[in-house]
């Protein structure tokens, strides 16, 4: 086959041979896999048989079922956007004082920190001079106002190449409809992922990208629910630490974001605003992030970024305990829910992640990245997946359950966004909900 065709190209002779080797083969291999799992120990037979395979027939129908998408709608965002796009090279060219190519590294390099003199020790060495990658680029927002108009042309450019380009040349012409691949086995952290396209990553932060979503139709007379874990890992990580505050807020229902912004700002009447300051520390501490990073994901400075988290760890002090237990590399039970050693975590799931040596490929890996991705998130991020994936079979429903039939997952993640398709019925107390089986009309 060349390189781009796929098994649809082959005669049926030779497709049939190919896939009855595939059988023979997996069919030969079951028993060596499945006598591996069992000797490797810690439930990974459990995790197999009563989480994965029960996944296994609600992924084939979701993906055999597909989502409908508008193509003239994305037809039309695309010639908007490419309007848009023009527009903001001629703002990075009037700010700069001279023409250069934005989809340039080189150039931009050259631009930022040659020509404009900005401060390269916000960026670093590369082959061809100096980074300009969006983190980059983030730091040097408020340097020079021809880093703002870079930084949206990217962002919009890449939406636009993977999304509003690319999505209706995925349609298959049999269906309408496009299918993407759910892969079970792939991510470090256990979690699905989505590919051919990814529809997991669907951004909803900013206007234009929400507009993307507008494409995503129901069959017609039906309509797209969303449902989502509130706050899963937060829970998971308020659930290991024993944090009394957070356990306390879960416990009565109360908004833990709006709390935190409460805790920090020393106020009881916060804005919509102050709440999202709370919702990014809650997510963003957890993982690692600092004091940089904070001051520009909110906007305040560095100085009261430091006053932020300074005061998060007065507030949550068991939290910060929990973290640095997993940082030092020593391993906290926690009501027997997590099982750890520094060199590979094991989750009560069953599954576990191997923390790498001080090397990958040659090159030295970060600690605080060594701790934070292999060791701190598998104690929660790969715990989350599994009550998520243990649920969909029986949403999936068997023969003779009265349960939700999932249409198509847009999102496979903790924060898993599920596109039920719901037919209109008389009354919302007695809805019956099924799969789409058919192509849209």
């Amino acid at each position: 086959m060349a390189r781009n065709q796929t098994i649809a190209a082959l005669d049926v002779a030779t497709a049939a041979a190919y896939c009855a080797m595939d059988v023979h083969l997996t069919h030969r291999l079951a028993p060596l896999l499945r006598a591996d799992l069992e000797a490797a120990g810690g439930g990974l037979g459990r995790v197999l048989t009563a989480i994965e395979q029960p996944l296994e027939p609600v992924l084939a129908e979701m993906e055999a079922t597909g989502i409908r998408i508008d193509v003239n709608y994305l037809a039309a965002l695309s010639e908007q956007l490419g309007g848009q796009l023009e527009r903001l090279v001629e703002q990075a060219w009037e700010a700069a004082g001279c023409r250069f190519n934005l989809a340039s590294p080189k150039q931009l390099g050259q631009l930022l920190f040659g020509d404009l003199g900005l401060d390269r020790s916000k960026s670093r060495r590369t082959k061809t001079g100096y980074s300009t990658d969006a983190t980059v680029l983030e730091k040097l927002s408020g340097d020079h106002p021809v880093v703002p108009p870079i930084l949206e042309h990217r962002t919009l450019s890449k939406l636009k190449s993977t999304y509003v380009d690319a999505l209706p040349a995925l349609v298959e012409a049999e269906t309408g409809r496009v299918h993407t691949d759910f892969n079970q086995a792939v991510t470090a952290t256990g979690r699905l992922s989505s590919s051919h396209p990814n529809l997991q990553n669907i951004p909803i932060r900013t206007e234009f990208s929400r507009q993307i979503r507008k494409a995503f139709l129901p069959r017609q007379g039906w309509e797209l629910i969303s449902a989502d874990y509130s706050q899963i890992e937060l829970r998971i990580l308020t659930h290991l630490s024993g944090e009394p505050v957070l356990v306390e807020a879960y416990r009565r229902g109360d908004d833990v974001h709006a709390l935190t912004a409460r805790l920090l700002l020393e106020k009881e009447e916060i804005t919509g605003a102050e709440r999202r300051l709370g919702k990014t520390i809650n997510f963003g501490v957890i993982y690692g992030m600092g004091a940089q990073r904070f001051a520009r994901s909110t906007g305040v400075s560095t100085k009261e970024a430091q006053g932020f988290l300074t005061r998060y760890r007065e507030r949550y002090p068991r939290v910060f305990g929990f973290l640095e237990l997993q940082d030092g590399g020593t391993w906290k039970p926690c009501w027997g829910v997590v099982a750890c050693s520094a060199s590979s975590p094991r989750v009560w799931a069953g599954t576990s992640a191997t923390i790498p040596s001080a090397s990958i490929w040659g090159r030295p890996v970060d600690r605080a990245w060594k701790h934070s991705s292999c060791g701190l998130r598998p104690t929660r991020r790969s715990r989350a997946p599994a009550p998520t994936s243990s649920s969909w079979p029986w949403f999936g429903c068997t023969a003779g359950w009265r349960a939700c039939r999932p249409g198509c997952c847009c999102r496979c993640t903790t924060n898993w966004c599920w596109r039920w398709i719901r037919r209109h019925a008389g009354r919302c107390s007695s809805l019956w909900w099924r799969r789409c089986r058919t192509p849209c009309s």
